[in-house]
């Protein structure tokens, strides 16, 4: 009697937890708050050839680490972070859980749009993207690193203004 009883409750605890697991999954995936690529966020596209087409569309690009590697800069270049794209971009490094990077992500996208064309504006998760965090140094988020075809990148860490963000977007045009 004893193990039926066992038994029974066992299984009524692992229903359960089944219930509760799958409830908290939908939320997490249905919430804007976590998950801040929903936000006008599209992905890298390549052509037939399989090089990169940059969206200068002014949406947020969401891009893994390895397309980072292959399309923004190889980290294991000798030589240092040199540029590969031909359009001056900002990668913002940043992490679902950080109320900073959903603060800025606002401003990103409304500065993504008024410098349609000029600039490309990606986003990098950090808890997806260990090596290239590491390589830059990243030790806060959010951290936005400037590059440029013939200059080495700029760090800029923390949440910046609006202001303080379209100061840094004119120099970054100024340079390129």
């Amino acid at each position: 009697m004893k193990t039926s009883h066992h038994t029974a409750l066992s299984l009524i605890i692992s229903i359960g937890l089944i219930i509760s697991s799958s409830s908290q999954k939908k939320e997490d995936s249905s919430s804007p708050e976590n998950n801040i690529e929903q936000v006008e966020s599209t992905e890298i596209t390549t052509n037939e050839q399989g090089s990169y087409v940059p969206d200068t569309s002014g949406k947020l690009q969401a891009i893994s680490e390895e397309e980072f590697i292959k399309y923004i800069t190889d980290i294991n270049n000798p030589k240092g972070f040199q540029y590969k794209g031909s359009i001056p971009c900002i990668v913002d490094f940043y992490a679902d859980w950080c109320r900073p990077c959903h603060a800025l992500n606002p401003i990103l996208v409304e500065l993504g749009e008024k410098y349609k064309g000029q600039i490309i504006i990606y986003k990098l998760n950090v808890d997806r993207a260990v090596i290239v965090s590491e390589a830059f140094g990243v030790r806060s988020i959010p951290t936005l690193i400037f590059f440029t075809p013939q200059s080495m990148p700029a760090k800029m860490e923390g949440a910046p203004s609006k202001e303080e963000l379209e100061k840094a977007i004119s120099d970054l045009l100024l340079t390129k």
